[in-house]
């Protein structure tokens, strides 16, 4: 997709500063404080964009196939993981229409793309279908009245204007039966006062401000 193409090239780029570090450890630490990717185990990384969290995945063990919708998003990500030696199984395809056999994978993991996803009923539907008997979905984004999801939801010049914000009972909703749990943070604010500490700052806007970000996670019914 055109739209993502163009940014694959930049797309790290912040993600190597130091708010945008901080930034990432964070809702990587909110993401992986939920579900334990243990060795072995089958996962689909829906939405991987240049691999950041396939990488991840796959250093924990997890065999790892990953998706997205973008030839130039997938180029880079493939560059990565095989500069270290990672056996990843890239592939373009759409979330919107996951092509997969049923009940093939132990976790399906979408952290910041679930944005551009506007039926997300839909799309957890067809996550459950691909997931075994006991199998998890994670789903990572930036809420709706964070102080980044009301700055990108400003941004209509930009490829947010296409992009569906929601907050935490925005994902509950659906399926709540089968949620496990959810953990919300990032309240450092878009721009920080880059003088002092980002990890006080964070403490410090915890006690008023929104969540930015809001990882959920379901469990598919059934034994493992």
């Amino acid at each position: 997709m055109a739209l993502f193409d163009d940014l694959a090239g930049n797309y790290d780029s912040w993600y190597q500063g130091e708010v945008g570090a901080f930034v990432d450890q964070i809702e990587a630490d909110l993401a992986f404080s939920l579900v334990d990717v243990q060795a072995g185990m089958s996962a689909l990384d829906a939405g991987c964009g240049t691999g950041n969290y396939s990488i991840r995945l796959a250093q924990a063990g997890a065999q790892v196939q990953a998706i997205d919708i973008s030839s130039q998003m997938l180029k880079e990500a493939k560059r990565k993981a095989e500069a270290l030696d990672l056996p990843i199984a890239f592939q373009k395809m759409d979330m919107n229409h996951l092509d997969f056999p049923r009940e093939r994978f132990d976790l399906i993991f979408s952290m910041t793309a679930i944005e551009f996803i506007a039926d997300l009923e839909a799309f957890i539907a067809s996550c459950f279908d691909l997931l075994k008997p006991g199998g998890y979905l994670l789903i990572g984004s930036i809420t709706e009245s964070g102080d980044w999801g009301q700055y990108y939801q400003e941004k209509k010049d930009s490829i947010y204007n296409y992009a569906h914000f929601r907050d935490t009972q925005g994902f509950i909703k659906h399926y709540p039966k089968q949620v496990l749990g959810y953990r919300e943070g990032l309240y450092l604010p878009v721009h920080p006062d880059v003088d002092l500490d980002l990890a006080s700052q964070e403490a410090k806007y915890a006690k008023s401000a929104s969540p930015s970000f809001t990882c959920v996670l379901w469990q598919k019914a059934g034994e493992k």
